[in-house]
């Protein structure tokens, strides 16, 4: 009986080999005859540029200026058009806004160069200052819908200044800059030492004084704030420039505690009377201390002595 089992194993095993051997001869040997279909995607990119740019090359840093000639420089990239306009904001805080530049700039790059006088910019307004005021500068390149803006900032005062001491004494320069070609702008500058809130020092300097002394005599070392006011005919010009100075005080004597008179042979010494006493008590205590020890250690060794003589 096992034995014909076995033979019916092996036949159906013998079987399944001769089949799977039929198939695999049945399928195609030319691997493009298993594609059914064939499906061909093609996909198309398009890369709109996005380097439309407009750079500001001058001035930059938001500097301020005391004379109305300004040069500014600008720089534009890929793009159609590019326009420049200048904000002005007077002591008032009144605005108002100039055309600069509109250039057809037809997807060309370039630069442009050009000189600003500050004080033009006063037609039809009857709050004019000089040009004196906040200045904006926008630039603004354009291609189809692509943008890019640029600004710098900058400021026009009458007058600044820049204080420092003057080394080993108790005297603050203060050098003055402001446009000295047109004497009928500034009659006078007054300069204004600030501690905290107080006004502590003030002078006044006339046109065409290029720089001023203070006195800080009587003021202890520290940081101070020093404003800079113009003023013509009509009273204040515009708004004051403020700068600081880190004042030293001179010629201050630092007193040194006298100690006393020790007498003797240490007379000419600095050590006082005090220092002998403290020194003496401390050896004193040294000494007392080491000698009761000696003596307690000496009581302890004499009963045990006596002991020892008496086993004899």
């Amino acid at each position: 009986m096992k034995k014909t089992q076995k033979k019916l194993f092996g036949l159906f095993g013998l079987g399944v080999v001769v089949a799977t051997t039929a198939v695999a001869l049945a399928l195609p040997s030319n691997p493009e005859a298993l594609a059914t279909s064939t499906v061909v995607d093609t996909i198309t990119v398009t890369v709109v540029g996005t380097d439309v740019d407009a750079t500001i090359v001058e001035p930059l840093g938001d500097p301020i200026f005391v004379t109305p000639e300004k040069e500014i420089i600008f720089k534009y990239h890929s793009a159609s058009t590019v326009t420049a306009v200048l904000e002005y904001t007077n002591k008032d805080g009144n605005k108002y806004t100039y055309p600069i530049a509109d250039i057809d700039a037809g997807q060309q790059d370039g630069t442009f160069t050009g000189t600003l006088n500050l004080a033009d910019y006063r037609l039809g307004e009857s709050d004019y200052d000089y040009g004196y005021g906040e200045y904006k500068l926008i630039v603004t390149a354009v291609s189809g819908s692509l943008t890019d803006t640029d600004y710098a900032t900058f400021s026009y005062y009458p007058v600044i200044g820049d204080a420092a001491q003057e080394e080993g004494t108790d005297t603050v320069n203060v050098d003055l800059s402001y446009d000295q070609s047109d004497a009928s702008i500034i009659d006078t500058i007054v300069i204004n030492v600030y501690d905290g809130d107080e006004v502590v020092k003030s002078i006044t300097v006339n046109y065409p004084a290029d720089t001023a002394q203070i006195d800080f005599s009587g003021l202890e070392s520290g940081n101070y704030k020093i404003t800079v006011t113009a003023y013509d005919e009509n009273g204040l010009l515009y708004k004051s420039y403020t700068t600081y100075v880190d004042y030293v005080e001179q010629g201050r004597v630092i007193p040194v505690p006298n100690t006393a008179n020790t007498g003797g042979m240490f007379k000419d010494s600095n050590i006082s009377q005090t220092d002998y006493l403290v020194t003496g008590l401390i050896i004193f205590g040294v000494v007392a201390v080491a000698g009761v020890v000696f003596i307690m250690r000496n009581d302890k060794k004499t009963p045990r002595a006596k002991k020892a003589n008496r086993r004899k």
